[in-house]
């Protein structure tokens, strides 16, 4: 499903709907077999497929009203490829979105690792 929009305003977009919680909207930029990898301490986590991208997503913002914001947004028209920062609760990611005519293909997500040691420091470890 080739969007007609650019990869920039795609990822606006997506952004947008997340923020809204807007799932259906949001639905429509994910390709069915989408890969989701975060590297959050301290696993990484992967996710596939549409559906259990979604499931996840929505359990994230369960019980939230926060919404994250862009610090950054790189674009890559001609590799459809999107590099954004990304910060939420005071916490910070950088996320690496590949596009497929398109849609989300692949998401690599790699957070900011000093909001997981100030927590591993409460904890006295």
């Amino acid at each position: 499903m080739k969007t007609g929009m650019s990869v920039r305003d795609t990822m606006i977009a997506f952004f947008q709907a997340e923020n809204k919680r807007d799932w259906k909207s949001y639905r429509k930029f994910l390709a069915p077999d989408v890969e989701w990898v975060s590297f959050e301490p301290p696993k990484r986590r992967v996710v596939r497929g549409r559906e259990q991208y979604l499931s996840e997503m929505k359990h994230t913002y369960e019980g939230r009203n926060s919404t994250f914001r862009v610090e950054m947004l790189l674009a890559d028209e001609e590799h459809e490829f999107a590099v954004a920062e990304l910060s939420f609760e005071g916490r910070c990611s950088v996320d690496i979105f590949e596009l497929e005519n398109g849609m989300i293909q692949r998401e690599r997500e790699y957070f900011d690792d000093t909001f997981w040691f100030a927590h591993l420091a409460k904890e006295g470890h």
